[in-house]
């Protein structure tokens, strides 16, 4: 610091440090948001009453639309900003990039099912579509590696 100024590089690495904490709260809620949308589809065929059928309908629409998919969006705008910021390459960054491409696609597949279940909620068993938590259990802890691998 100069005189009571900021530098730039005090301003790109204030900008940096709140650009992790962004991505990471971000990051975090998606995948809370992967692993609650496999229950919540599994729930659907078990419903019987058209009430609760409704309520749950809801809670899944809003668990995706509402809480993973902005979460993806600002974690992947983020995690872009940083790689910019901090001008990170390398095959590192491919193999993390390859991660989060799962986890879109994932989150893209959820959104599809969700859309399937609500023109037929019979179409798939409530086992099978449980099942799915499988996905964010394996990719979770493969996308917390790469960061924690990080290379220097």
């Amino acid at each position: 610091m100069d005189g009571g100024r900021l530098g730039w590089g005090t301003i790109v690495e204030t900008l940096m440090i709140w650009l992790k904490v962004v991505h990471i709260a971000a990051l975090s809620l998606w995948v809370a948001g992967l692993f609650a949308l496999p229950s919540l589809l599994a729930a659907h065929p078990r419903v019987e009453d058209s009430v609760a059928l409704r309520h749950l309908r809801a809670k899944t629409r809003f668990t995706y639309v509402g809480i993973a998919s902005p979460a993806a969006v600002i974690a992947v705008t983020a995690g872009t900003a940083l790689i910019w910021t901090a001008q990170v390459h390398g095959a590192w960054l491919m193999w993390k990039l390859v991660a989060v491409t799962e986890m879109v696609v994932f989150h893209v597949l959820c959104g599809w099912l969700l859309g399937v279940l609500f023109r037929d909620r019979f179409r798939y068993s409530a086992r099978r579509l449980a099942s799915l938590v499988i996905v964010p259990a394996i990719l979770a802890p493969v996308v917390i590696w790469l960061v924690t691998a990080k290379p220097g």
